[in-house]
């Protein structure tokens, strides 16, 4: 069972890895005035799923094994 404090730390990390993923693509986006809450949603969603598997499964981004 994980602790509060352990759920916290993970889902704020999660949070502001979402919230990275969403402004570096709307950095890279090559054009930021017709974007659509959709484009920014799913780089939300990009930056969640990439973040979350790498917290919860206590892997780093160089391990191979």
């Amino acid at each position: 069972m994980s602790s509060l404090n352990n759920i916290i730390t993970n889902s704020a990390i999660i949070g502001l890895g979402a919230s990275a993923t969403t402004f570096i693509g709307l950095l890279i986006n090559s054009n930021p005035i017709e974007s659509d809450w959709r484009d920014v949603s799913f780089y939300g969603l990009i930056g969640c799923a990439i973040v979350s598997k790498y917290v919860l499964t206590g892997k780093t981004l160089l391990d191979r094994h």
